[in-house]
């Protein structure tokens, strides 16, 4: 029979043993669990890259970016659209049941779209007469010469970075804060280059690239904005020769769309298709008539949506982007025929005229932020609000082939 002092040291015994136990379970390695973001930082919306350190062998992996978002992804991407700081988080579950999580306070730091450049300037236009690209303030007090020597420039986009244009064989960029550092993306000496567009959101740029034979399809190039990856993104048979194909582009990465002006001639099928050029007016024949259509694809994976048809060829296009989470309402165009800019929602509905007796309107930019939509014509470049109300001539006597707004 145990007597007292048996008991007391098996009890004893038991405790040092539970306590040895737990201490070689806390002194075991845990596994690790980390992640990168990149960039960290930067104006709506931003396209973050997340990237997972972990040891171990992991079951699931669930993502919090912070906004309201999740992805179960491995290594995901995501686009943050709302000015504000957030906090991410990663939780692990491991294949024997066990989870950790990784959080970082205040990990991703998003400006508000951004309304201006350098300096506060926001506009910029192509002069392609003198082969200068010009840069000046919103409301028309300040302007200046950005890139000289853009010979043959065609089509400009930009990004809070870098402005880039198009030339007939090149696709070029250069710094935005000073016009320097000018490189070559692209060149392709059997095509013609035209409309330009850059996703900020997912940091790509698309081209519009047009064959020199009838017996060749055109089509619609994306690259890096480095000019990296380069590749023929879409094509739809019958774009060719510069008679039928892609010509003005804009994006709206909100929404996710790509969105082009396709320029083509109504003639008569019956006859011969020729390979001609909107730039060169006088090898048309006088019963062709340049008109044009609207489209749209996703961005995801290149389709063909027709907004509206057979209308008059137009040089502007452009969509009223720009507000947190809220994606295009509108698509605009100009009418150069009927002096007009027009709009209508991206589904092709509520179709009307928003501006009327212009002076043959060319380029069209806008900035849903700011709330303001700009265009061009033989008077200079103007301004109005986005339904056309309170229309104001900002910058008299400035020649824009192409326009561009930042947002």
């Amino acid at each position: 029979m145990w007597n007292l002092r048996t008991k007391l040291g098996l009890v004893g015994i038991l405790i040092w043993g539970l306590w040895t136990l737990a201490g070689c379970m806390l002194l075991q390695p845990q596994p690790v669990i980390d992640f990168q973001a990149d960039p960290v930082s930067g104006s709506a919306p931003r396209l973050i890259d997340f990237t997972p350190i972990v040891e171990g062998d992991v079951a699931t992996y669930a993502w919090d970016f912070g906004d309201g978002a999740t992805s179960s992804e491995v290594a995901p991407s995501h686009i943050y659209r709302k000015q504000g700081t957030y906090t991410v988080s990663l939780t692990v579950q491991f294949t024997d049941g066990t989870s950790r999580e990784a959080s970082k306070e205040d990990l991703i730091t998003i400006g508000s779209p951004l309304l201006s450049g350098p300096g506060g300037v926001a506009v910029y236009w192509l002069d392609r007469s003198s082969n200068t690209i010009y840069a000046g303030s919103p409301d028309g007090s300040v302007s200046l010469t950005l890139v000289t020597g853009a010979s043959g420039a065609q089509y400009i986009a930009a990004d809070d970075e870098w402005i880039y244009w198009t030339t007939k064989n090149m696709v070029k960029r250069a710094r935005l804060s000073d016009g320097t550092g000018q490189e070559t993306l692209y060149t392709n000496w059997t095509s013609t280059i035209a409309g330009l567009a850059v996703d900020s959101g997912a940091q790509k740029l698309y081209w519009a690239c047009h064959p020199p034979s009838i017996s060749t399809n055109g089509g619609i190039w994306k690259a890096n904005l480095d000019g990296s990856n380069q590749r023929l993104w879409g094509s739809i048979s019958g774009w060719c020769a510069n008679s039928h194909v892609p010509w003005i582009l804009a994006v709206d990465s909100v929404r996710q769309r790509l969105y082009w002006v396709e320029h083509f001639f109504d003639v008569d099928t019956s006859g011969p298709i020729l390979p001609v050029s909107l730039e060169t007016e006088s090898s048309i024949p006088s019963e062709w008539t340049p008109k044009c259509s609207v489209h749209w694809t996703s961005v995801t994976g290149f389709d063909d949506h027709v907004i509206r048809e057979n209308l008059p060829a137009s040089e502007g296009l452009a969509m009223d982007v720009g507000l947190p989470d809220v994606g295009s309402r509108y698509v605009y165009w100009t009418d150069p025929r009927s002096d007009e800019i027009v709009r209508c929602t991206p589904g092709g509905s509520e179709y009307r005229t928003i501006l009327s007796d212009l002076d043959d309107p060319v380029a069209l930019a806008m900035n849903a932020a700011y709330g303001k939509l700009y265009w061009s014509d033989s008077e200079g470049i103007h301004r109005a609000n986005l339904d056309g109300t309170d229309p104001a001539l900002v910058f008299p006597g400035a020649q824009a082939d192409a326009l561009v707004l930042l947002y």
